[in-house]
């Protein structure tokens, strides 16, 4: 047995799910030693709070209720993401095993962009919507390998973990229809027939028509209103959503950096030539005209299919968000590259393949820079908290306030001095990390600051901006003021020209 027979032999079950446990917890680990409450976990922790049914989530309270024995949601960190990680690792096994039957390492190598995909970070860094997030991706990965010689319940049981999936986090959507148009790739790729490909479209098509029924008899009734409207059918309708995949692009182009974008170039370049090269090999075979055409539409829908569902059904909002964590659709891009690419090199020769470790270790240095940024956000954040906790306990008029009013947030503009060299190397980490702050008012408790109001202050940012009031205290970061016996914290802007002179 050669040195490399570990890179080149068919792995066993039971290996497969060691390499992609390990692999899994690899990735998540910066994120357990950073520790840290990315927005929404302030209140969630402080108040044990759950309002995830009333935005069609239902399924995450019901996990939380279950894991912690109560009726809400106390923090229980990492618990939730051991669990969810576990979860990923066997459901990675699974779909490694659906697309090459007994999968080598490097037919490990192709799936592992699901999990490792870097703006999926932006999702695992919440400390309670990480982990379902996750939860839902595995009920995608389980709906489309699902296999039953049953067709009945090859419709139902996929649909009944697609209605699963959306009451975790309804944009794993994104991801289900991903891995559908990976499906008919891997079907032309295999030369397959037009009514091969045809049938496995239609019965996606039905399974997600499945999901989306049960979905809305079970965890939909429980939303109290939609948060954002939909876009309007009007004629500038074709040019807002260009104008929001331009922006998709345009975030997707922060990960390219001099170092990373050479072999990013390889795989775009590598997956075109794979793409083309299967579409060719189709058109070439020895169907009848009509299927010819047939397969080539459901093909070529594929591609640009794939690009859309990145931020996907998040394009069709009122109200676009485009934040990192509605990207996930970019996950099943990737693993599509990750496959063309493995198809292309493995004909040329299998140990090829093993190229595909260069991106995958790429992915994952992004991860432990992205913890590193995030250790050094939690440490300006908690400096600033001490420093305002000292300043209103040390002056009578705050201390004794009977409201404590955050008037302004600040915008800092990512304003991280302790990783501009980090940020600038990799532009993608801030758009990741996506905290414009430095202190919400939510996070004021934990430095025993327990007359904090969420109430409307009775004074405006622009009131403080232009009135001539006097401030108690003012550094850096914020001016305090004590007015008709309640205080007022206004959190100053810091601009991104501010940077490090070393």
């Amino acid at each position: 047995m050669g040195s490399n027979s570990l890179f080149e032999r068919a792995l066993s079950p039971r290996e497969t799910l060691v390499f992609f446990a390990v692999a899994a917890f690899l990735f998540v680990y910066p994120l357990f030693l950073a520790d840290n409450f990315y927005i929404d976990d302030s209140w969630r922790s402080q108040l044990a709070g759950t309002h995830w049914k009333e935005e069609g989530r239902l399924f995450v309270e019901c996990f939380y209720g279950v894991l912690t024995f109560t009726a809400a949601a106390p923090n229980i960190f990492p618990l939730p993401l051991i669990i969810a990680t576990l979860a990923m690792a066997l459901a990675l096994r699974r779909l490694a095993q659906h697309y090459f039957k007994t999968p080598n390492f490097s037919a490990c190598l192709v799936v592992l962009p699901l999990w490792y995909s870097p703006y999926f970070l932006q999702n695992l860094s919440y400390q309670y919507d990480g982990p379902t997030m996750t939860l839902s991706l595995v009920a995608v990965i389980y709906a489309i390998t699902f296999n039953s010689r049953h067709a009945v319940l090859n419709v139902l049981l996929p649909g009944a973990l697609i209605a699963l999936a959306l009451g975790f986090y309804q944009l794993s959507l994104n991801v289900f229809i991903g891995l559908c148009c990976i499906e008919v790739v891997r079907q032309v790729a295999g030369g397959a027939p037009f009514k091969v490909v045809r049938w496995t479209v239609g019965h996606k098509a039905m399974q997600l028509l499945a999901g989306l029924v049960i979905y809305y008899l079970t965890a939909y009734p429980f939303m109290a209103e939609m948060r954002q409207g939909l876009l309007g059918l009007n004629p500038q309708i074709v040019g807002d959503l260009a104008a929001r995949q331009t922006l998709v692009m345009e975030r997707l182009g922060l990960l390219f950096n001099d170092g990373n974008r050479w072999f990013y170039m390889a795989l775009a370049v590598g997956a075109g030539i794979a793409w083309l090269w299967a579409g060719m090999r189709a058109a070439a075979s020895g169907q009848g005209l009509a299927q010819k055409v047939g397969l080539i539409l459901l093909y070529g829908l594929s591609l640009p299919l794939l690009l859309l569902c990145v931020s996907g059904a998040a394009l069709l909002f009122k109200v676009f968000n485009d934040g990192a964590r509605t990207l996930m659709g970019l996950s099943a891009l990737l693993v599509a590259m990750f496959y063309l690419n493995h198809w292309l090199l493995e004909k040329i020769h299998p140990r090829c393949c093993l190229l595909l470790l260069v991106p995958v270790l790429s992915m994952l240095s992004f991860s432990y820079a992205y913890g590193r940024v995030m250790s050094v956000q939690k440490e300006l954040t908690n400096s600033v908290m001490q420093q305002l906790s000292y300043d209103i306990a040390s002056r009578q008029e705050l201390r004794e306030a009977q409201k404590l009013y955050m008037v302004s947030i600040g915008v800092s503009g990512n304003w991280l001095p302790a990783a501009s060299g980090s940020t600038r190397l990799m532009p993608a980490l801030k758009y990741v990390l996506n905290i414009n702050y430095f202190v919400l008012a939510e996070m004021l408790p934990r430095v025993g600051l327990v007359n904090v109001s969420g109430d409307k202050p009775p004074l405006t940012a622009r009131s403080f901006a232009e009135g001539s009031f006097v401030p108690l205290v003012e550094n850096k970061f914020y001016r305090l003021y004590a007015l008709d016996g309640n205080g007022y914290i206004v959190m100053k802007h810091v601009d991104d020209a501010e940077v490090l002179r070393w």
